[in-house]
């Protein structure tokens, strides 16, 4: 049996009626071709369904204690109701969606709640969404094509899941409104190890009211990628966050393109509010890498380290105090401090006047402004005057910043491996008993004295004498990576010798090939790999696990 519906007869209790009933319906190996709509019942289950050619949305429930679908794909569906999804529900205490798959969707994928409600009987309890793939999302002129958009819930958690060629936002958290904001709100929610790609409005975004987040392992890339976005008069990023207290990190934002055919640039983080930003890589961002914009409540501290920007148009990191709220000025506030500490930014002066290019900028800010560790690269900019552009902020602290105007003998210049040697300038620059951050980007622990930048260098003892890296033009990538690396060369390499931090040979590897991939376990968070080739010679390289 396909549909089953499970009823058990409860004993009165108390004052509960002797005919009431506790119902689970399960749904499961079907082709679905019409709504289905599911109310008033305990639990739900949907699985190994396949939702095809539907107007309108495909699930819809309501007044339901538990529900999961899991397994199942959706195609073709054409949402009718802008306020509703291919799967929308509300008054639920949990919802788990994973293993999705849904492709080919006019106007939004996953919505809760739907219609819009501020009621507390139709709050939400926690969302799951893992796993879900969500592929050509379409708007209309009546409909947004969103991927995810989640509000009016308790905890939201999205994991492990595909978002790719979306008209409008990737993941859409939150909503701001005078009269239902403090209804609406969710209270925590975790977004991790997404990957987010060919969006045209922001790829995560955030309103006021979320309580606590904590964002971490996406990657975003192609924002806006038609130059022009969803929004051309606003400007779309890789994440765009109004709401305080949120932890951004060990993110990957890439490709943010909005304005380079017409409208507002974009940026590959927005700060609206109070935050802290560590461990991100951004680069290529037609409007800065990582920007705050004081436009919405923003008392309380910002906190920017450990962060990795390069190649973007604007500002490398931009802290900008001088927006206004037009419809509620006695909203906007400042922070009440910043602390920018170990960031490596590079950037060149493309832009004109220059200064809209500079590394870091602090236009406008009342609040107390720390600057400390960082290395600032103004691509062939002479003058070190030019790396920290400031106007009307009196409150700025600058210590043991590096401020070069190219390489300082990172590890690959040229393609952007910004990882010290032990030759680059920026090794040991701080004082000893100078401590802004105890840990790098790749989490390695910080040794005194204290080197400039996002990274540490970290001498290894390996017994091993460094043969040149880049013979027969062998190349390991990514780099940094999650663990698995591919390579390819010229010459045919026979072995492979993976040795950790330490110098312990952990794995060797055999094989008789130019190109190929190899999976490291994350035990540590750099390794050494010997390279032995088909002629004799050797090669030593090191590669770095996120």
């Amino acid at each position: 049996m396909k549909i089953i519906n499970y009823f058990l007869s409860l004993l009165a209790v108390g004052g509960l009626h002797p005919y009431l009933y506790s119902q689970t319906t399960i749904v499961q190996n079907l082709t679905i071709t019409q709504q289905q709509v599911f109310a008033n019942i305990d639990t739900l289950f949907i699985q190994n369904c396949q939702f095809t050619n539907i107007n309108g949305e495909a699930i819809r429930f309501s007044g339901i204690d538990y529900v999961e679908i899991s397994n199942c794909s959706f195609t073709n569906i054409s949402n009718t109701i802008p306020t509703r999804a291919v799967i929308c529900g509300k008054s639920t205490s949990k919802v788990l969606l994973k293993n999705l798959d849904l492709q080919n969707i006019s106007g939004t994928a996953i919505r809760i709640p739907f219609d819009g409600t501020a009621l507390l009987s139709d709050r939400v309890g926690s969302v799951i969404i893992d796993s879900v793939n969500i592929y050509n999302c379409q708007s209309t002129t009546s409909l947004l094509g969103d991927a995810i958009r989640i509000f009016h819930t308790d905890s939201l958690f999205v994991s492990n899941s595909t978002l790719k060629k979306i008209d409008n936002m990737g993941i859409d958290i939150g909503r701001n409104s005078s009269t239902t904001q403090t209804a609406q709100r969710v209270i925590y929610c975790h977004i991790n190890n997404n990957q987010i790609d060919s969006v045209l409005a922001d790829g995560i975004g955030a309103k006021e009211n979320i309580d606590f987040a904590l964002i971490e392992n996406n990657t975003i890339t192609n924002i806006a990628y038609d130059g022009i976005g969803a929004r051309p008069a606003e400007g779309d990023h890789g994440i765009y966050w109004q709401a305080p207290h949120a932890v951004i990190r060990n993110n990957f934002i890439s490709q943010v393109k909005d304005g380079l055919v017409s409208g507002n640039y974009g940026l590959g983080i927005s700060l609206r509010t109070n935050a802290t930003i560590t461990n991100n890589t951004v680069s290529h961002c037609t409007g800065g890498g990582i920007g705050y914009f004081n436009d919405h409540p923003s008392n309380g501290n910002i906190f920017i380290a450990n962060n990795v920007v390069y190649d973007c148009m604007s500002q490398g990191i931009y802290m900008n105090g001088s927006n206004g709220n037009i419809l509620n000025p006695n909203s906007v506030s400042h922070p009440d401090s910043v602390f920018i500490f170990h960031n490596t930014v590079l950037n060149e002066p493309i832009q004109t006047p220059m200064h809209l290019s500079a590394p870091i900028t602090f236009n406008n800010m009342t609040s107390k402004n720390y600057l400390a560790g960082n290395i600032l690269i103004f691509a062939t900019v002479m003058d070190t005057t030019k790396h920290i552009f400031t106007t009307n902020t009196s409150h700025l602290v600058k210590q043991y910043n590096h401020l070069v105007s190219g390489d300082i003998n990172f590890e690959d210049y040229p393609n952007r491996i910004l990882q010290l040697t032990s030759s680059s300038s920026a090794v040991d620059l701080l004082p000893f008993g100078t401590t802004f951050v105890s840990h790098d980007i790749l989490n390695n622990h910080r040794t005194e004295p204290h080197d400039a930048g996002a990274y540490e260098f970290m001498p290894f003892v390996t017994g091993l004498d460094i043969f040149p890296t880049k013979l027969h033009n062998i190349q390991f990538f990514p780099n940094p990576s999650k663990g698995q690396l591919h390579f390819k060369s010229s010459q045919i390499v026979i072995k492979l010798n993976v040795y950790d931090c330490l110098g312990r040979l952990i794995e060797t590897i055999k094989m008789d090939n130019t190109q190929g991939k190899i999976q490291i376990e994350p035990t540590s968070n750099i390794f050494i790999i010997e390279i032995v080739f088909i002629d004799g010679t050797i090669a030593i390289t090191k590669v770095y696990i996120e």
